[in-house]
């Protein structure tokens, strides 16, 4: 039954919107950028619609943009909530813009956007990657069955399902256990380099 809240229809258009974002994206990178000299606003829009073209011509493109612009939304609109949260109570727009090119902040926005890219190319090509790789696409070389998510007990690695291997691999209690020494070790470092 349709509703009025029901957005399933704009799946369907979803190549529209990834057109009009990339093309306002470029666009707007060669307008603040200049890279040609200042005045040549038909050809930078010209650029913009070609790249814009050339990207919704690439599926594997299509879908790693429609993976990251949530996430990268989500992102900003985080960094947007901490901001404004400091300028209400009194800081100024000078202030904010140091707290942004701060050398303890600007790391760690850099590599939250590094890891929804990896993200985005791991949901994009990981399927592929795994069926391509083992050329066995799922068959058990021993017993000649298919290998399916649900076959395999105790969390292995083994599957045809590149997103349960991933879940498989970071819940996996030596990744787990890895993962809590190096955030003590950062921590560690963190607390130990303001002492000095």
């Amino acid at each position: 039954m349709a509703t009025f809240l029901d957005v399933g229809i704009l799946e369907k258009f979803s190549i529209i919107f990834v057109f009009l974002l990339v093309f306002t994206i470029i666009y707007a990178v060669l307008e603040y950028s200049n890279p040609f000299g200042g005045g040549k606003k038909g050809l930078h829009a010209i650029i913009a619609l070609a790249v814009a073209f050339l990207i919704i011509i690439s599926k594997p493109a299509v879908i790693m943009i429609n993976f990251m612009t949530p996430w990268f939304l989500v992102f900003f609109l985080f960094i947007f909530f901490i901001l404004f949260s400091v300028r209400m109570f009194g800081t100024s727009e000078a202030d904010t813009i140091a707290i942004i090119k701060d050398a303890r902040v600007y790391p760690y926005l850099v590599v939250f956007a590094i890891v929804i890219i990896i993200a985005g190319f791991s949901y994009t090509f990981g399927q592929t990657l795994l069926e391509e790789g083992t050329g066995l696409e799922g068959v058990n070389a021993e017993k000649g069955e298919i290998l399916l998510p649900g076959d395999i007990e105790g969390g292995s690695t083994k599957t045809t399902s590149f997103s349960q291997n991933v879940l498989n691999t970071v819940i996996h209690p030596k990744v787990l256990g890895f993962i809590a020494i190096m955030l003590v070790g950062l921590f560690t470092l963190i607390f130990l380099t303001k002492l000095t």
